[in-house]
């Protein structure tokens, strides 16, 4: 009886180390960096090959350019289960205003089939390639190269700022570098464990709504749930960004958060951008952040979101995403990361 109960004991320990083995971080090498705005172009034009078919319409990858080089080259990654329409209001004020703006599709996404069953093959390898592919092409579209990304899309824009050369300005609007419960901040060992075991267990499909489900409000392009597998690969490349630091040339580093989010916990990104303030002080951080008393959702960029407010959070995007001060009567405000800010 104990040898027994010792052995399976034994498997147990064994299963649960198996399952709580380290996962090594994707392996992306850089690409070239086009070298002028026809190359760019041309990168451009493979880059759309990407796009399947079969995609809901507004969903293709989404480029507006002036026809030369501008001042800025701004690329917009949109969030998990979304498309680039997600962004295309703000692209659209962005390219107005004279930039050049790249809002890829994220492989897997954009779908007709809003069950998004391809979705669970998403890696942290692909989002990791798609930031540092699109960079490669900004270079070549604009003299100052910023790169904004929301929710698991913040997590690639950051990956690019440390590990992407030709990066100037990263945006992380609302980043998800770990999973979370509601409301309820989940300690970084046990993250860690959580996403180690949502890479090796079997993939589930989760509602976004589980009483509504197919009866979503909302976007119409964005999937009904998520996958567990496609989250867990987001918060692989997360840990391996908490572990890098900005690479050389970044001049700035943006937080866009909001208090009344409870996707995330806010205080991770706090933290983070404590210490890379404290490990690279030649990087200037921007840490703004809406109040709760405003209720800007996790997902503040998509207007047609229930609750969406773009004529209150578009204004402080378009100027952080340009570098410029906070526009007048803001409800959001600008601080200093520091150690102690949650």
């Amino acid at each position: 009886m104990r040898r027994g109960f010792a052995a399976l004991l034994l498997v147990a320990v064994l299963a649960v180390v198996w399952l709580l083995r380290p996962y090594p971080p994707p392996h992306v090498v850089p690409p070239v960096a086009t070298r002028d705005y026809d190359e760019a172009v041309s990168r451009l034009a493979r880059l759309t090959t990407r796009d399947a078919g079969g995609l809901t319409s507004g969903c293709a990858t989404s480029v507006r350019l002036h026809g030369r080089r501008t001042a800025r080259a701004i690329v917009l990654l949109h969030g998990i289960t979304n498309c680039p329409l997600q962004f295309a209001g703000v692209a659209e004020s962005l390219s107005a205003g004279g930039d050049n703006v790249l809002v890829p599709r994220v492989p897997h996404h954009g779908i007709a089939n809003r069950m998004g069953p391809d979705l669970a093959r998403l890696t942290a390898g692909e989002l990791a390639d798609l930031a540092g592919e699109c960079v490669a092409i900004a270079r070549g579209l604009g003299d100052t190269v910023v790169v904004a990304g929301l929710s698991t899309s913040g997590v690639a824009a950051a990956w690019a700022a440390t590990h992407v050369p030709g990066v100037d300005r990263a945006v992380l609007i609302a980043p998800a570098f770990a999973p979370e419960f509601t409301k309820s901040p989940v300690p970084r060992v046990v993250a860690t464990w959580l996403t180690r075991l949502a890479l090796r267990l079997p993939n589930r499909f989760v509602w976004w709504d589980a009483k509504r489900q197919r009866a979503l409000p909302g976007p119409t392009q964005t999937y009904f749930g998520f996958s567990t597998r496609a989250m867990a690969q987001a918060y692989r490349l997360g840990e391996d960004v908490t572990r890098a630091r900005p690479q050389p040339g970044v001049r700035d580093i943006a937080w866009v958060l909001s208090d009344f989010d409870d996707a995330v916990d806010n205080g991770r990104s706090a933290a983070l951008a404590a210490v890379w303030r404290r490990d690279t002080p030649g990087v200037r951080q921007r840490m703004v952040r809406f109040p709760a008393a405003d209720h800007v959702l996790h997902d503040m960029v998509d207007p047609l979101q229930p609750g969406a407010q773009p004529a209150v959070v578009w204004p402080v995007l378009i100027a952080v995403i340009r570098g410029e001060a906070l526009p007048a009567g803001t409800p959001a405000r600008e601080t200093t990361p520091s150690a102690s800010a949650r």
